[in-house]
């Protein structure tokens, strides 16, 4: 299954992919989380669907805030 968002960053998807497939989860998940900006922005602007598959996680309430925000401006 490919998420959404890799098809604007495949690079880093690919890169994430292969740090968990090495069994680094620790770097696999810094990996992650340099990418959910990306995810939450394209779900505020409804190109994709607000919601994440497991292991990944949700953007937080102030990341969502900080993205209007900014998209406001």
């Amino acid at each position: 299954m490919l998420a959404a968002s890799a098809h604007l960053r495949p690079g880093d998807f690919v890169a994430m992919y292969g740090e968990l497939a090495a069994g680094r989860l620790s770097s696999a998940r810094e990996r992650f989380h340099a990418l959910v900006p990306l995810i939450a922005a394209l779900a505020q602007l409804g190109l994709i669907r607000d919601e994440v598959r497991a292991p990944m996680t949700p953007a937080s309430a102030a990341l969502r805030e900080r993205l209007t925000s900014l998209a406001l401006q």
